[in-house]
């Protein structure tokens, strides 16, 4: 009996659904499998079988090519590919007595249990099993990520303001087909948006869209306030997206000491290579809708990050436990898990209690962030008074960027501003008008001239800390 490849891997697969190659022979085969990295072809596997009493040969790669796709957490970038997220792999398979079978087949990092092709499913949904609808806050690191294979998706975020209508700004445009993950943190959004939060209702759309402006998926988020006992992990799921858990329980340090000793004759001694391990154990409370979500992400093992809210950064780290029990019978009222940091710290001795120092931290972020969220006002009134026009006095206000905006009843004529005594702008205040965005210097000095009409409310919005440029 030659060779007969009846089953085998092709085109696409769930990183869960690599198809397990079944053949017919009578004599053994050698199958090899091969991954392109960077164009250049490596041999990942070899393997020799025999066929069993009915002639048939089984092999099942999936625990091969599956340690080959990947998922990252995020560091800095507000964007970022998925480099590893798909890989093509290829095989050859070659008789004793001559015969050979051969082919290409592509591994998506996602493990989903759906009937839909690949490319169907991923085409359709954000890499999340999150809520369609989550809760988050100012500060809390939200991420979407989805595969474009077209290289023209576009992820548009929409804003609903209190006084009706909405307002949508592109955060991300693909140019090539991959898999993308974007920043969706709605403090980076509502200065994208130039929009003030006070203005805002309380919950935000991210949508995705085809070429041809096609809704293809859509996330809610709903925004609520912090109690300052938050800390956010970011996890790489099970579908190959980036998930954050937002833990407000008890974050409770457990280092881990483990003392050597030796023999010496008749004593026994202290050797000096004592072991400090410093583990954290995170206690955290979900509703029943997202216990399986959560398992999902501590079940899959992937990458994972806690975030500091004051430097903005990620930092890697290990989950080593996390004890879950799921009953049918009521909610996940409560759940933990402990983690070691990635790069194990040096210090020998804790010097001082790095839960106080994070609790101030926290509180110092809390306090900054009620004070971004206080917005002040400053109304302007024109009063026509000769040919000369009314100028108003001059204002200076601690803020980089000033949001003017308009009362509906406002007339429409032209207002110019100077910026430290030199003529910087004009705009055309009408109830159509949207907000006009003045970016200035902190601290520098702002005079409005309104001339051949009358303009009442003019309304200068503005943060009273410094905002960073977009």
């Amino acid at each position: 009996m030659s060779l007969n490849l009846t089953q085998y891997p092709s085109g696409n697969c769930f990183r869960n659904k690599v198809t397990e190659f079944v053949m017919t022979s009578t004599y053994s085969v050698t199958m090899s499998i091969t991954i392109n990295p960077n164009g250049q072809t490596e041999e990942i596997f070899t393997g020799r079988y025999r066929p069993d009493f009915s002639g048939q040969i089984n092999v099942d790669v999936t625990d091969i090519v599956k340690d080959y796709v990947k998922s990252t957490v995020p560091t800095n970038a507000n964007d970022y590919a998925q480099a590893d997220f798909v890989k093509e792999f290829g095989y050859k398979i070659e008789e004793d007595n001559g015969g050979s079978a051969q082919g290409t087949f592509k591994v998506f990092n996602v493990a989903c249990n759906t009937t839909e092709s690949v490319v169907n499913w991923c085409a359709a949904h954000f890499l999340t099993h999150q809520a369609a609808q989550k809760y988050t806050n100012y500060e809390s690191p939200e991420w979407l990520t989805w595969y474009d294979f077209n290289g023209d998706y576009e992820l548009v975020a929409r804003f609903y303001p209190k006084l009706g209508g909405n307002r949508e700004i592109t955060v991300k445009s693909d140019s090539e087909e991959g898999c993308y993950t974007v920043n969706v943190c709605y403090s980076r959004l509502i200065r994208m948006a130039s929009i003030l939060p006070s203005h805002l209702k309380g919950y935000y759309d991210l949508i995705l869209f085809d070429g041809d402006s096609k809704e293809l998926a859509r996330q809610r988020y709903l925004y609520k306030e912090r109690s300052g006992m938050e800390r956010y992990y970011v996890f790489a799921n099970a579908l190959g997206g980036v998930d954050t858990i937002i833990a407000d329980g008890e974050n409770l340090l457990q280092p881990e000491l483990t003392y050597n000793y030796g023999r010496f004759g008749n004593l026994y001694a202290a050797i000096d290579d004592t072991e400090n391990i410093r583990s954290w154990n995170q206690s955290l409370t979900l509703a029943w809708r997202e216990r399986n979500w959560l398992w999902e992400i501590l079940s899959t093992k992937g990458e994972a990050a806690i975030y500091d809210t004051n430097a903005k950064t990620y930092e890697r780290i290990i989950i080593s436990d996390a004890p879950i029990k799921i009953s049918d019978k009521g909610q996940l009222a409560s759940a933990s898990f402990s983690y070691l940091m990635s790069e194990a710290m040096a210090m020998p001795v804790i010097l001082e209690s790095e839960e106080q120092s994070r609790e101030f931290n926290q509180s110092a972020a809390d306090a900054a962030e009620e004070l971004h969220d206080e917005t002040t006002a400053v109304v302007l009134s024109f009063d026509k008074e000769g040919n000369g026009g009314f100028e108003t006095e001059e204002v200076t206000l601690l803020a980089t960027k000033l949001y003017v905006e308009f009362e509906p009843t406002t007339v429409q004529a032209t207002v110019h501003y100077s910026i430290d005594g030199k003529l910087a702008g004009d705009f055309d205040p009408s109830e159509d008008t949207s907000p006009v965005i003045i970016t200035k210097a902190a601290g520098a000095s702002v005079m409005f001239t309104s001339q051949d009409a009358v303009l009442d409310e003019v309304v200068v919005s503005y943060y009273p800390i410094t905002i960073q440029s977009v």
